[in-house]
Order: C-alpha cells, then structure tokens, then sequence
C-alpha cells in the first residue's frame, strides 16, 4: 500500500519528499496496518486497488486524465470490488468525480469496463445459498443483506438506532483511535475522547477542500465508505483501514499554514512515537477486530 501510495503523494499531490516519507512511516507504523500484516482479510490487497484506481483517476501524476487512465482506473476499481463487495464505493467515488468534472464520455468509459466485473458478482451472489457449501454461501446477496440495517429484518427500529449511533461515534473518534491512536497508549476521560477529534476532522476536511482537483475521487470514496460503515452492522475500525493513508493525505492538506514549521517539526515525531507506542501495545496484547456487531 506505501509503494503504490507514493506516485500519488509525490505527483499528484505536489509534496515534497520529506513530507511523502513523514506520512507514510505514520501510515505504515500504524497498528492496523501492522495487524493486517499478520493476518488474511481483504483489506491490505483492496487498499492496494484502491490506491492505485485513485492514482489513475488522478492522471497517473501528469496532471491529464486521458482514456487509457480511465481504463487502468476501471480495472484496478473493479478487481478492489471483487476483493470486497464494499469496493462499489471506489466504483461509485470514480464515476462521481468524472461526472462533476463533466467527462461524461470517460464517466460512460468507466462504468463500460467496470460494469461486466460488476455484473458478474451480483449474478453469482444471487444464487441460492441451499445449492453452496457453508463457505459460498456466506458471500450470497442473502448474507450480505443480514448485515445492514436497511436490508436486514433482524432488528428493530430501536436496534438500527442504536447501531447507526453506535458507527457514527467510531468513526468520529477514528483519528484518536485508529490514525492517531490515543486510546490505545493513554486512558481518556469520554468527554475528552469525543472532544480530541474536532480538530483532526477540521484538518481532514478542510484538506479536502484545499487538495487538487484530481484527487476528488479520493474524497468521494471515503465519503460513501464512511455512508456504508455507518449502515453495516459491524463496528467500522477495520472496514475504513483503506481509508488510513487517504485521511493521513487530506489531513496534511488542511493543516492549519499559520502554525510554524518548528511546531510541526516536533508534532510528527510525537505522532509518530504514538503510533509506534501504540503498534507495540497491539503486538503486546493483539487488537480487538471482531468485536460484535454493535447495538446488539
């Protein structure tokens, strides 16, 4: 994921390489990613995707989006869809930058060359679940629909509630749980775990607005991952880990320009030994990635 993010911080970004080496020694000490290492989910090969369909939506670094970026974009979308169902939100996030950006033919191009891969996947998940081993059938459109609230007739209203509140509070204290992880170094008063994020999402989404224009596809997909996580009945830690070195990115965008550069000169290297404190706590005691579905 660090390799195939930095043509992406380097170019597209215009950083520079002291700051690409900053932001990925934090993403890449991070105790998720380290957990993701030592274990098989689909979250270390989908961020690889991912990144790499934002890199071409974003011009492969020349600044130009032309039709053959649009076509690797496409692939490396659609083979992070079949990585993990929840990829529709890289499909979704691509063709809504190129919408907005009015390349309504390369828009059309996109969805023509992620659509069979698409297709295929529905059709094989709408099987019946009775004609598969226990194995298969977990991947079925039938699963799948257990575990959101819209689709699912397992809960109540009080109990889709509960789990929507439940997500938005995770992912609110993300950046002090999972980027920056406080909690896992330093016990926390709860006023004072809900008050330590504001200025976290202040910097992320006022980076969101100050990034360059080709990087909108990156917004846009962390947008509809964050919609999905806060509908899945599965506390959202794990599931948003692609979104790590995207909010790393954004988050430097928006890092208010007034603070000295002496002041920053000491803020990463005490980030950094906090993340790092944090992976030796994860290697001392592991990390909690199962955790029941939440409000249940």
């Amino acid at each position: 994921v660090q390799t195939c993010a930095l043509p992406i911080f380097r170019r597209s970004a215009r950083f520079d390489t002291p700051v690409v080496l900053w932001l990925l020694v934090l993403v890449f000490a991070n105790q998720w990613s380290l957990y993701t290492t030592q274990i098989v989910v689909s979250e270390g090969l989908f961020s690889v995707f991912a990144i790499a369909a934002i890199y071409f939506l974003a011009g492969a670094g020349t600044g130009t989006v032309q039709d053959r970026h649009v076509l690797m974009a496409s692939l490396f979308a659609s083979a992070g869809y079949l990585t993990r169902t929840a990829g529709v939100a890289l499909i979704g996030g691509g063709l809504i930058y190129l919408v907005l950006e009015k390349r309504f033919r390369q828009a059309l191009l996109f969805t023509m060359c992620s659509a069979p891969f698409v297709l295929a996947w529905i059709f094989w998940q709408h099987q019946t679940a009775t004609n598969l081993n226990p194995v298969e059938a977990y991947y079925t459109s039938q699963n799948y629909s257990d575990w959101n609230v819209i689709l699912s007739s397992d809960f109540t209203q009080s109990n889709r509630i509960a789990i929507v509140v439940s997500n938005a509070i995770r992912v609110w204290i993300y950046p002090i749980e999972v980027i920056f992880p406080l909690t896992s170094t330093v016990h926390l008063p709860p006023i004072l775990v809900l008050v330590l994020p504001v200025p976290f999402w202040i910097c992320i989404v006022a980076g969101v607005r100050r990034a360059p224009r080709q990087l909108a596809s990156a917004a846009w997909f962390a947008v509809l991952t964050i919609g999905m996580c806060l509908l899945w009945t599965w506390p959202p830690d794990r599931l948003m880990l692609p979104l790590l070195p995207l909010f790393v990115m954004f988050g430097y965008f928006g890092y208010p320009r007034g603070i000295p550069h002496a002041a920053a000169l000491v803020l990463f290297p005490v980030s950094l030994y906090v993340v790092l404190l944090a992976a030796q706590n994860t290697a001392a005691h592991g990390v909690g990635s199962f955790a029941p579905r939440p409000g249940v």
